[in-house]
């Protein structure tokens, strides 16, 4: 209605005594997702995290890629915020513990949590630093640094008891449930050399990045490439019309001198160097192989649902294979298999139902076939419902003959 003014917003006041289902149902009419990058909905998270009794919250506020500093602000400005949204979800989990993961770096944001989480009179709230070094700020990374413990090849960390949450969305979980608001806004990075003054914003949901960069004085002069994301997992983008969605966490302007040279492809000499830095300790040369190869069967074995696509392989790789690129495309190989070999499975279960059901009204037939003749075998049985028969019809003519001599009188 071109008005902006919001609609009555329904806060759940005494969280604290509200049951968890409320909590979680509100997070989900809200439309609170996870910040970090993956988006994926906080609600269905809750409910798995119920489910499987977990014991410890890690808020992972540990921004180890290069230029992205939206959380490190946001925890600096608004440690209270975050530490009501680790409390509102340590009740709506169930959680024991709740551990706030930041870089080493940090000094500033370490007080700010320390005393809020100090003031707020909640026990069991700790502040951990990690070390800065990319990419720890992954969420398997990240709970195999604090914990010692390795998330199994295609499982998740509600296995090992833990359920990890960005900062962010911890901040908008506390808007969520205390103020009702729901998830229009977060804070983007707007930075790189190419940009006149790099800040960090909080926008709008839709928001073009052209009106984020106007924000920040417009371009420099050798702007070459605008990335979404940092400059390791980011993604590029053709125009500055596309909007602000909840996975933005950075708008990344980069000049000629930062893009290099593209370089031809060569073949791989097997130095092993991709399988030195990868932090998922795979091995990244023999995945490329069989990928290339289609041996679907063995690069699931291999593991390549467990890749998070840091490009770490790629940057040291000295033939110039583009091997985040194949792992992307494998995934989505692997993914269109998975829906085939579903649809194959609904197909033959459907197939096989319906022949039991053809089978069993086939023996119900015969069933009756030979009830059937059996009934005509047995002419004693035979005469007595012929006589049986008679003897309906006799009754029912004389009770006609009875009934109609009753009117006549």
């Amino acid at each position: 209605d071109d008005k902006e003014q919001w609609v009555e917003l329904k806060p759940i006041h005494d969280w604290k005594n509200a049951d968890p289902e409320t909590l979680i149902t509100q997070m989900q009419e809200c439309g609170i997702a996870g910040l970090g990058g993956a988006v994926f909905p906080t609600h269905a998270k809750a409910r798995d995290a119920r489910e499987r009794k977990i014991h410890t919250l890690i808020l992972n506020g540990a921004e180890c890629e290069p230029y992205i500093s939206c959380d490190e602000m946001l925890m600096r400005e608004q440690a209270d915020k975050i530490i009501l949204g680790a409390r509102v979800l340590r009740r709506t989990l169930g959680a024991e513990h709740v551990v706030i993961a930041i870089e080493d770096q940090m000094g500033a944001v370490q007080t700010a949590l320390s005393v809020a989480a100090e003031c707020s009179g909640c026990k069991n709230i700790s502040v951990v630093k990690v070390t800065t070094i990319y990419p720890e700020g992954g969420e398997r990374q990240l709970i195999q640094v604090l914990t010692g413990l390795e998330v199994p090849i295609g499982g998740r960390p509600s296995d090992l008891g833990m359920v990890c949450q960005n900062v962010a969305t911890a901040a908008a979980v506390a808007d969520a449930v205390t103020q009702g608001k729901p998830l229009i806004e977060r804070y983007i990075t707007v930075t790189g050399n190419g940009i006149a003054r790099p800040r960090n914003l909080l926008a709008l949901l839709g928001t073009p990045f052209s009106h984020l960069v106007d924000q920040c004085d417009g371009y420099t002069d050798d702007v070459a490439r605008l990335v979404v994301g940092g400059p390791m997992m980011g993604y590029p983008v053709a125009s500055d019309d596309a909007p602000v969605v909840k996975a933005s966490n950075c708008l990344l302007a980069l000049t000629n001198q930062d893009i290099a040279e593209p370089q031809p492809e060569m073949p791989c000499i097997r130095c092993g160097e991709c399988a030195r830095v990868c932090p998922a300790m795979l091995l990244p040369q023999q995945l490329h192989l069989q990928i290339r190869n289609g041996l679907w069967e063995t690069t699931e074995e291999y593991g390549l649902g467990a890749c998070i696509e840091c490009g770490c392989c790629d940057f040291v790789c000295p033939s110039h294979i583009p091997l985040v690129e194949w792992f992307r495309y494998g995934k989505g190989q692997l993914h269109q298999r998975s829906l085939e070999t579903g649809a194959a499975e609904l197909a033959r279960k459907r197939f096989e139902g319906r022949e039991m059901r053809l089978l069993r009204l086939k023996q119900e037939r015969v069933e009756k076939m030979q009830q059937r003749k059996q009934m005509l075998s047995d002419k004693a049985k035979q005469k007595d419902r012929i006589r049986a028969s008679i003897e309906r019809v006799e009754a029912r003519g004389s009770q006609a003959s009875t009934d109609r001599t009753s009117n006549d009188t």
